[in-house]
């Protein structure tokens, strides 16, 4: 959900930046996420397990707590097994959403995520938008989002088919080769 999206970067920007300070999950004291309304409105609500995939989906605290821990957040993440674990929800607990009504005019999904450690250091990421919103993929980064999600559907050869059916479209006869591999059963990644 795109009101998420925004968090989860800010997370992945802090890691990247700071590898060391998220070696050791449990030296976070607290984390705040303030949105604009938008997405405070959408994701900002309060959580509590057992969670379904959905709820889990829509929700900034999960997520938030998702990329924390996995460094990711695929739809994986979303299964039974992964909702009720113990580091994410000891996490979650830890995250508090909150509304900003001066970042309404910043931007409708304007986010601001401050960490706050043990040792009472903090770190801030902001971030206007999602990137994608602000700066759409490049084929080569669709390429690779596609073959991420793909994976855990399906394996990689008929990915590999199906792509390059999907590079080629426009020199293609028919799509009958396409569709054959389209309509193929895939895993669920969230059962």
């Amino acid at each position: 959900m795109i009101a998420t999206h925004a968090p989860i970067e800010c997370v992945k920007s802090l890691q990247d930046k700071h590898p060391d300070r998220f070696a050791n999950l449990d030296s976070i004291r607290e984390i705040t996420v303030a949105q604009s309304k938008a997405p405070y409105e959408h994701s900002g609500q309060g959580v509590t397990r057992p969670l379904n995939a959905v709820g889990a989906q829509m929700s900034t605290r999960y997520v938030t707590a998702v990329q924390l821990v996995d460094r990711l957040v695929l739809m994986d993440q979303f299964n039974a097994t992964n909702l009720d674990r113990d580091a994410l929800w000891s996490l979650t607990d830890k995250i508090d959403c909150v509304r900003n009504k001066d970042f309404d005019d910043k931007g409708k999904w304007y986010t601001r995520l401050t960490v706050e450690f043990e040792d009472g250091s903090e770190l801030v990421e902001e971030s206007p938008n999602s990137r994608t919103i602000a700066d759409p993929l490049p084929n080569e980064g669709i390429q690779s989002k596609w073959s991420m999600l793909a994976d855990t559907v399906m394996h990689s050869h008929r990915r590999d088919q199906i792509e390059a059916c999907v590079l080629s479209l426009e020199r293609q006869a028919d799509i009958t080769d396409l569709t054959r591999l389209l309509e193929a059963e895939v895993q669920n990644p969230i059962s």
